[in-house]
């Protein structure tokens, strides 16, 4: 039987038999007359193998990094890693398997049962994990460097740390998935990707990673804003409790932003800009700074922090009928009397600075001129206001 032969299988389920024992053995025996990986290009068909290939070599999969490093080490203990690397174990069902620090580099897990499976540091690069369920899967500092990704279902996946370089998630379904502080870089494919309102995005080191092929429309919002607990804390890492929550997730907003600006997708990038301006507001009231964040309030309500340049119009069109219904209320207090007319184009005249006195002489303590200077300077406010918005919205780009 040829070595790159899929090896037959015995037993289903459970403990592999005695035949297909020596199968593996005689497989992992050429591949290291060859200078192979134990496993590469074997193939491996059940749990049951893969917990049996472990207890034959003393592999464990239950420590991190961590453990290893700063536990066991200094104790005189080592612990050696899984290696798959290379292994063929497509449709395999491994699902809430703990296999930590594992090496996968290069395995077959197409259509692999890998949900709830415990991953964290392990070595995946360049595995092909397309069509494989990943749901609920802990992939936290794993390594999915060059791993192939069609289609699999990664909702609810942790890959807080992740390094994702190269990695290639066509259609991937993102839906709850945590990608705190993962690594991306250019060649990583994020196309036709799906998020959803649990998606976290917060510090994601995006490096030139294309956003473009994101169907933005489909999160108005995302996790960072209405979740509290991030990550759990493990062992000596620093915990994933936000306290400021609102702070993290305006800055989650405020880097998508700037990265789909540079990209050219300026809708979403001034959606999500403004979302990271009101969460400001939330933090300055937190830290009960309520003037600035009164005056953010102000700003968002008169122009929408410059990316709702429909408010500014509105504003005022709002303020001119306003003011116009008060001269008129005061009409008889010029002669002759205002009229409906009168007192909109005398609205319209003293919000722009252009005030003039109507009928006779006006003192300047009569009420409708208190009432036009005011409407002067708060037109000068909203003047200023809407010409930032104008630049902001159209110019800044």
């Amino acid at each position: 039987m040829s070595e790159q032969d899929v090896l037959s299988v015995t037993e289903v389920g459970g403990a592999p038999s005695v035949e297909r024992q020596e199968e593996l053995r005689a497989a992992r025996a050429a591949n290291s007359a060859a200078g192979r990986a134990p496993y590469e290009r074997v193939r491996i068909h059940t749990r049951g193998e893969v917990e049996w290939i472990m207890a034959e070599h003393g592999w464990s999969g239950q420590e991190s990094e961590y453990v290893v490093k700063y536990e066991l080490i200094p104790q005189g203990r080592t612990v050696e890693c899984a290696n798959f690397c290379g292994a063929w174990m497509a449709e395999i069902d491994l699902s809430g398997m703990v296999l930590r620090r594992a090496n996968l580099s290069g395995a077959n897990l197409v259509r692999a049962n890998l949900r709830g499976i415990d991953l964290v540091d392990s070595d995946l690069s360049g595995a092909d994990l397309g069509y494989a369920d990943l749901s609920g899967a802990n992939l936290i500092w794993a390594n999915l460097t060059g791993a192939h990704l069609r289609e699999a279902n990664l909702a609810g996946a942790r890959l807080v740390f992740a390094t994702l370089h190269g990695a290639g998630f066509a259609r991937c379904d993102l839906r709850g998935a945590v990608l705190t502080h993962a690594r991306m870089n250019a060649a990583t494919l994020l196309g036709d990707i799906r998020l959803d309102a649990r998606t976290r995005l917060r510090d994601i080191a995006w490096n030139g990673a294309s956003l473009t092929q994101i169907d933005w429309s489909q999160t108005p919002r995302l996790g960072d804003e209405i979740q509290e607990q991030f990550v759990p804390a493990e062992h000596g890492r620093k915990s994933g409790v936000m306290p400021h929550r609102w702070e993290a997730a305006a800055r989650t907003y405020q880097q998508l932003a700037v990265v789909l600006r540079e990209q050219g997708v300026s809708d979403a990038a001034a959606r999500f800009a403004y979302r990271s301006q009101a969460l400001q507001r939330r933090v300055l009231r937190q830290q009960r700074h309520y003037l600035r964040a009164g005056g953010s309030w102000l700003l968002d309500l008169i122009s929408g922090y410059g990316y709702k340049p429909m408010r500014s119009f509105i504003t005022y069109l709002l303020v001119i009928v306003a003011f116009a219904l008060l001269y008129f209320v005061l009409r008889e207090s010029v002669s002759p009397a205002l009229s409906p007319v009168d007192a909109l184009i005398f609205s319209v005249t003293s919000f722009h600075g252009r005030g003039f006195a109507p009928g006779e002489a006006v003192s300047l303590h009569n009420p409708l001129t208190i009432l036009a200077a005011g409407e002067a300077v708060l037109g000068l406010l909203i003047e200023i206001t809407f010409i930032a918005t104008f630049t902001q919205r159209f110019f800044a780009r």
